[in-house]
């Protein structure tokens, strides 16, 4: 993924986001060690809820293994996700809705493909707090 999508996947996620702050970061293939993408979640507001959206590139479906690294170094939680391919290439699935971070600060999501598709591009979030 080029950085202009980027920047144009984040200015239309801002102007879509109606009095929420909107934040996002991508992980490319190649800055993954291990097949393991690791993404920073600024959780630090214990006033607001947040809903958190996974974003890539694919072709066909792709499970991804979740583990929440609280700021602590906890890992209070690891759970699988399936993402679909739709008639665009670039897919935004909500992940979470709602969230309340039992500790404020920020939290790293680690994500692996399990197995990692061929062409897999990398991975994204991208973080609307209310």
């Amino acid at each position: 993924m080029k950085a202009r999508e980027l920047i144009i996947l984040a200015v239309l996620l801002a102007a879509s986001s109606c009095g929420s702050e909107v934040e996002s970061s991508f992980v490319r293939s190649a800055d993954a060690p291990r097949g393991i993408y690791s993404l920073s979640v600024d959780l630090s507001d214990s006033l607001s809820s947040y809903d958190l959206s996974l974003y890539t590139r694919i072709e066909e479906p792709v499970t991804l293994e979740v583990s929440w690294v609280s700021p602590s170094l906890e890992v209070p939680l690891t759970d699988t996700v399936v993402v679909c391919p739709d008639r665009r290439k670039g897919v935004e699935v909500l992940y979470r809705s709602g969230v309340c971070p039992s500790e404020k600060g920020v939290w790293t999501l680690r994500i692996r493909p399990l197995p990692e598709p061929e062409g897999f591009s990398g991975v994204g979030v991208v973080t609307r707090k209310y």
